[in-house]
């Protein structure tokens, strides 16, 4: 299992208490810098805040299937006042925990549900393949990103998909996802 997956499995498996980076990855054995950059570059969030959403999401099931004290649900799920856990909840939600009560249902949330974890070994990497292809010229919309996440790259698309039939003097519809480094230093 992949430290995602080890960390998912941790999350799910302990998800009643108050979890922290720090007791996810001391319990998967790695650092929290090192598994804050991996779920996010798997995920596209960080593990802390799916560790949120998950708890929310389970409060709000909670409570549309009858929870009675919203207090009650709040501490069960890591919140230390009602306050606390409305203002959280409806930040996540954009409703109070109270009408989803009254309205007895969840089927205008968009709730985090536990992620499949998938149990066989990721395959492993063949060596690079280094092509020397005839010169192309390419168009594109350049972005800069740190590192930390891929989850620019899909919206990156999105933006320069419409003008994908528009380029001048553009001979076939390839696309194609070029990454470099401008920093000379690094």
């Amino acid at each position: 299992m992949d430290i995602v997956q080890k960390a998912l499995w941790y999350v799910e498996t302990h998800s009643r208490q108050s979890l922290t980076l720090e007791q996810v990855a001391s319990a998967i054995q790695v650092s929290p810098y090192h598994l804050t950059r991996a779920f996010a570059a798997v995920m596209g969030t960080p593990l802390m805040r799916y560790v949120r959403r998950r708890n929310l999401s389970e409060a709000a099931k909670q409570l549309a299937t009858g929870a009675t004290a919203i207090l009650a649900v709040a501490i069960e799920h890591g919140y230390g006042s009602h306050e606390a856990f409305s203002r959280a909840f409806k930040e996540e939600f954009r409703v109070t925990p109270e009408s989803v009560r009254f309205e007895g249902h969840v089927k205008n949330l968009a709730l985090t549900e536990p992620l499949a974890m998938n149990t066989t070994p990721a395959p492993q990497p063949g060596s690079p393949r280094v092509e020397t292809l005839p010169d192309k010229r390419l168009a594109g919309i350049v972005e800069r990103y740190d590192g930390e996440s891929t989850a620019g790259f899909a919206k990156q698309w999105q933006c320069f998909a419409p003008y994908l039939d528009y380029i001048a003097k553009q001979v076939e519809r390839e696309v194609y996802g070029v990454s470099y480094n401008f920093d000379e230093e690094l």
